[in-house]
């Protein structure tokens, strides 16, 4: 699932809703849609490779390369990473740079987070 939007507690306890108990019921119904033997951060880089519309060998590529460099971890959200992994396999495939500014402000995503990400991740494509 996505989570588009940041839903305030306040709203929680409006309606004498549990938030904990809510996000439990979502997490749970993501694993059984996508499987539990697969990587959230691989749904991710699906999810973001087919809205930003890359091309299917972009993000099978991804994917593979995902998988077979099992990289290190990187103390940030995983719709962050997925992010930045399709930036930089997209970047190797087609031979551009990142744009880091352009990529925060279409994603929303905190650009120093982005950055940080990008210079540990980017040994695994060199």
């Amino acid at each position: 699932y996505i989570n588009q939007y940041d839903v305030p507690l306040e709203a929680y306890e409006v309606f004498d809703h549990d938030s904990v108990r809510i996000n439990k019921i979502a997490d749970r119904f993501y694993e059984e849609y996508t499987g539990k033997d697969q990587p959230r951060i691989v749904t991710w880089i699906l999810t973001y490779g087919r809205s930003f519309k890359y091309s299917e060998k972009v993000i099978a590529m991804a994917v593979e390369l995902w998988d077979s460099a099992d990289p290190l971890y990187v103390s940030a959200e995983d719709q962050v990473r997925a992010v930045v992994w399709l930036e930089l396999t997209k970047s190797k495939l087609e031979g551009t740079k990142i744009n880091r500014a352009a990529l925060s402000r279409s994603t929303g995503f905190d650009a120093r987070v982005i950055s940080r990400l990008v210079k540990t991740y980017k040994v695994y494509f060199d």
